[in-house]
Order: C-alpha cells, then structure tokens, then sequence
C-alpha cells in the first residue's frame, strides 16, 4: 500500500511539474508615423493583415500569433495606437523579428472625393528587427511604427502602391 501511495505522489508531482509552464504576454501594436496632413489625398488608408509572425531567436523558428484577416485604417493612426496581435500565453524567451503578412483583397485608399481605390501592397509581408523579450507572468509591447508618408505612391496611373516602411519604436 505505502508503494502505491508513494507511486501517485510521484505521479502526481511529475504530472503537476510537467504542466508548468513559463509564459507570459506579449501585444503587438502599430501607429503610424505621420502627423502632418496627409498630401496625397488620401482619407482613409485600409490595410488588411492575414498574418503576424514572431521569430523565436532562442529556438530557431517563426511562431504565428495572429492569423485571419484584420483591417486597419492607417490614417487615423497618428497619435493613436491599434493592436494587430494580442497574446495573452507566449513561452518566455527572446524574439527579435516581427513578419508581417498583407492582403490586397480588403486593402484600400479612400480619396477625398470619398471614391474607394484598390490598395496593392508590394512586397505582400515585411519582416521588421524588433526586439521583445517575454518573461514569465509579465506583460511586454512591442510598438512598431509604419511611415505612411514614405509607404504611399499614387502613381500617375491612378493606382496606388503601399511598399510597407515600419519599424519599431519601443519595445519591453
């Protein structure tokens, strides 16, 4: 019996240790960069993210930590903040790259004439340095910052072409 006893205490404490977990949280946030009026008629810029990857430098690989299709409007960014990934369980360690994946399908320019023009994106996913460092039961932020000033063409074509230009600006 004292064998059986000691054999589910062992058991019991392998089981408990095993599902401890050493996470913590991590957000991901993007502003935009430009402040002053906006010169190319643009009223609204609408970027549609499919996906945010962050690289994991201690193991080697790209972990997705958000997936599915989310819509920001950039313009109105200026000032503000507006999260495109929320992890609220992430394996502590170091991450040092965020990539970014875009879609052209909800992507678009409201003009000030109010007429909505498609938005392509060249390249379709950007790969940002920035540096995050989880630990365990902390939150952390990672704040990048797309300069849509230096992001947005309108070509004498009509059409216009965002070239993704982020960074990040903080980071915990």
């Amino acid at each position: 019996m004292r064998k059986l006893t000691l054999c589910l205490i062992g058991l019991l404490a392998v089981s408990t240790f095993g599902c401890i977990t050493h996470e913590g949280q991590l957000t991901i946030l993007m502003t935009n960069s430009s402040t002053s009026t906006f010169s190319l008629a643009a009223q609204q810029v609408n970027l549609e993210i499919t996906s945010v990857d962050l690289w994991d430098s201690d193991n080697s690989t790209w972990i997705t930590v958000a997936g599915g299709s989310q819509v920001h409007e950039l313009v109105g960014l200026a000032g503000r903040v507006s999260p495109i990934a929320l992890v609220n369980s992430i394996e502590r360690g170091n991450y040092t790259q965020v990539r970014i994946v875009f879609s052209h399908t909800n992507s678009s320019v409201v003009t000030s004439t109010g007429r909505r023009d498609p938005l392509r994106i060249d390249p379709n996913s950007i790969t940002v340095q920035a540096v995050a460092s989880v630990v365990e039961d902390a939150a952390s932020d990672v704040l990048l910052e797309m300069d849509l000033a230096a992001s947005l063409t309108h070509r004498n074509n009509g059409n216009w072409v965002l070239r993704p230009v982020v960074r990040q600006i903080t980071g915990s």
